[in-house]
C-alpha cells in the first residue's frame, strides 16, 4: 500500500486540535528546550481537543515533561502526529480485509526493452515515448532512474512534460553508454499522478533531442511475461513519439518503438487518500463517518499522550501513585479508538465496513463483501 512517509497524512493535522485554553500558566515551555504555545494549537476541524477527552488534562501531561522530550507543547503535539500515523495505518490494514485494490500494484517495473538490432531511425527533431494513463484518481507512479540503450556514448538531455502544462514538469542530464544498457539513478523519486480532475486523460512525455542522442531500436516491453506487460497497462498504456515541435506533441507520429528508454519504478495509488487528500477534506460538520473518524483519532492521539506521560523519567505523583489509574486510561484509549473502527456490536456501526470510497479510485469492496472478519490491531 501506497502511503507518505511513516503514513503522516497532513489533511489530517487539525482533524483534532491539541487545546483550546486561554491559561497564561501553560503559554511558556517547561524547559528551556522545549517550544512555546504554538500559534495554531487550538485549531480544530471537528471541534475536538486533544486536552478534554475525558480523563485527560493539561496539568497531567505537564508534570511528564522533561528535558529529554521537551515540554508541555512538544508532547502534545508528538502525540498528535504519532496518533495520526498509528491509526492511519490501523484504519488501512483493516481496510484491506473487506476491500481490494481497483488495479494491483506493480512494484517493481521496468518499462522499455533491453534487445535491438540496430539503430533506430526517424524523422523529428525530438524523440522519445508517451504515456497515457486512465485517469486514475489516486495513482501514482514513482519512477526512480532511466535506462538509455544508444548507438554512441554521450550525455543528453530528457525533459518530462504531461498535457496540461506547457512547462516541463523535469528536466534531467542522462548519460549513455554506446551499445550497453546503462542506467541512471534519479536524486530523487519522480512522483507523477495518474488522475487529474482536469482532463478526462492525464498524458505524460518523455522527450530529448534526436541530435544529442542516437538511440537503439528498442520495443515497448517490460522485459517480463505477457501477464504482467497487461497490468501495467491498466495503469499507463505507452506509444513511443516523435516530432518537431514540442508544443505539438500531442500530435506527433507514434511508434512500438521505445526510443532507447526504459523507465523504472512503481505503478500503485495513493491508497491513504481514501480518507483525504489536500483537494477532498472531510467534512466533519455534515458526514458522521468523518466525525467518527476524529473521534477515533482522538482516542489514539490519547492513547500515545498517555504512553509518553508513562515512559517519562520525570518523577511526579502521576506516575509514581497513580500508575496502574493511567495503565487504565490508555487501556480505554485504545479500546475506543477500536470501537470507532469497528464498531460496537450494537448500534454503533464502525468505520472499517461503513467507509466511502469514492475520494480516490484506488479501492473497491470485494464482490462477496459481508462484513468485517478478522481484525487486525
Amino acid at each position: 500500500m501506497s502511503q507518505n512517509p511513516g503514513g503522516y497524512l497532513d489533511c489530517l493535522k487539525f482533524a483534532v486540535g491539541l487545546s483550546r485554553t486561554n491559561c497564561g500558566c501553560f503559554d511558556n515551555p517547561d524547559y528551556g528546550n522545549g517550544s512555546d504555545k504554538p500559534s495554531d494549537f487550538d485549531k480544530s476541524e471537528s471541534n475536538l481537543f486533544l486536552d478534554e477527552i475525558p480523563g485527560l488534562t493539561l496539568d497531567m501531561v505537564s508534570a511528564a515533561t522533561d528535558c529529554k522530550d521537551g515540554g508541555l507543547w512538544d508532547l502534545m503535539q508528538q502525540a498528535r502526529e504519532e496518533g495520526i500515523k498509528q491509526f492511519v495505518q490501523l484504519f488501512l490494514t483493516n481496510l484491506l480485509t473487506t476491500n481490494a485494490y481497483k488495479i494491483k500494484p506493480i512494484s517493481p517495473v521496468c518499462i522499455g526493452g533491453n534487445d535491438f538490432t540496430k539503430q533506430l531511425t526517424y524523422a523529428g527533431t525530438f524523440g522519445g515515448v508517451r504515456a497515457k494513463t486512465n485517469n486514475q484518481r489516486g495513482g501514482i507512479w514513482k519512477i526512480n532512474r532511466f535506462g538509455v540503450l544508444l548507438q554512441n556514448s554521450t550525455n543528453f538531455t530528457l525533459s518530462v512534460y504531461n498535457n496540461i502544462s506547457a512547462t516541463a514538469l523535469a528536466v534531467y542530464q542522462l548519460t549513455g553508454v554506446a551499445g550497453q544498457l546503462t542506467e541512471n539513478t534519479l536524486p530523487a523519486t519522480l512522483e507523477l499522478p495518474l488522475g487529474n480532475d482536469l482532463c478526462k486523460q492525464l498524458e505524460y512525455y518523455f522527450i530529448f533531442s534526436s541530435t544529442s542522442a542516437s538511440v537503439k531500436n528498442t520495443l515497448l516491453d517490460c522485459g517480463c511475461s505477457s501477464k504482467k506487460a497487461q497490468d501495467y497497462e491498466n495503469f499507463v498504456k505507452m506509444s513511443g513519439i516523435s516530432g518537431n515541435v514540442i508544443a505539438d506533441r500531442a500530435k506527433w507520429a507514434t511508434t512500438n518503438y521505445a526510443y532507447g528508454l526504459v523507465i523504472c519504478g512503481d505503478l500503485t495509488c495513493k491508497t491513504e487518500q481514501v480518507i483525504c487528500s489536500p483537494t477532498n477534506s472531510l467534512d466533519y460538520n455534515s458526514d458522521p463517518m468523518a466525525m467518527q473518524f476524529a473521534t477515533g483519532l482522538r482516542y489514539k492521539q490519547a492513547e500515545v499522550l498517555v504512553e509518553k506521560i508513562l515512559a517519562t523519567g520525570n518523577l511526579n505523583r502521576y506516575t509514581m501513585m497513580l500508575r496502574e489509574e493511567l495503565y487504565g486510561k490508555r487501556n480505554h484509549y485504545r479500546k475506543m479508538a477500536e470501537t470507532m473502527l469497528f464498531g460496537d456490536g450494537n448500534n454503533l456501526q464502525g468505520l472499517i465496513d461503513n467507509w466511502s470510497l469514492t475520494r480516490n479510485d484506488c479501492l473497491k469492496c470485494f464482490d462477496n463483501r459481508i462484513g468485517k472478519t478478522n481484525i487486525l490491531v
